[in-house]
């Protein structure tokens, strides 16, 4: 694997808000990927996680990618968010640039993933439901229909796609057509 593909797969998993299975972390990463080459690419992010077994695990029975000592996570998420702060020669402050600049990259690849996963796979009446005009406590059955229907990155995209945004170095003129375009496309 590529070192790139590696540093993103520690970075998504410091940097979401919430756990998520490998195979999730794959479709945001990596949205646009079909077929043969989604399942290369999830077991790409697979491999990943195991050759990383000092930092990462999966779950068992739920497939959630954990970190072994949050304290990593933590180390790993600071130093993204605020740098090498600890270090107070030029090369750490290069350091720290790099870092937060990076962090920057990893949010607007986020964002661009939620983006792509949001417009490709909602659509109205996602769960089937009788009638779209029931809310949400009159439905007996919503948690099993949400499973059944919404899979697990469309529903971390839909909740956490501003987030990425907002943490991210995509140009406001950009995120602002995409936002457009996604709201014009929705079907």
């Amino acid at each position: 694997e590529t070192m790139e593909a590696v540093l993103s797969v520690i970075y998504v998993t410091a940097t979401c808000t919430r756990l998520l299975s490998a195979n999730a972390i794959s479709d945001i990463l990596y949205p646009s990927s079909e077929g043969r080459e989604s399942e290369e690419k999830r077991k790409s992010v697979k491999n990943i996680v195991r050759s990383l077994f000092s930092m990462l695990y999966v779950e068992d029975g739920t497939d959630f990618v954990r970190a072994r000592r949050l304290s990593v996570l933590a180390f790993i998420g600071g130093m993204m968010t605020e740098g090498f702060s600890m270090l107070s020669n030029n090369s750490g402050d290069k350091a720290a640039r790099r870092s937060a600049a990076r962090a920057k990259e990893v949010h607007a690849r986020m964002f661009g993933g939620c983006f792509t996963i949001m417009g490709r796979d909602l659509r109205f009446n996602i769960c089937e439901l009788e009638d779209s005009y029931l809310l949400n406590k009159d439905v007996s059955n919503l948690p099993a229909r949400i499973s059944k229907y919404i899979s697990e990155a469309l529903q971390y995209a839909a909740s956490f796609w501003v987030s990425h945004l907002e943490q991210s170095n995509v140009d406001t003129k950009e995120s602002a057509k995409k936002v457009l375009a996604f709201l014009n496309s929705v079907k």
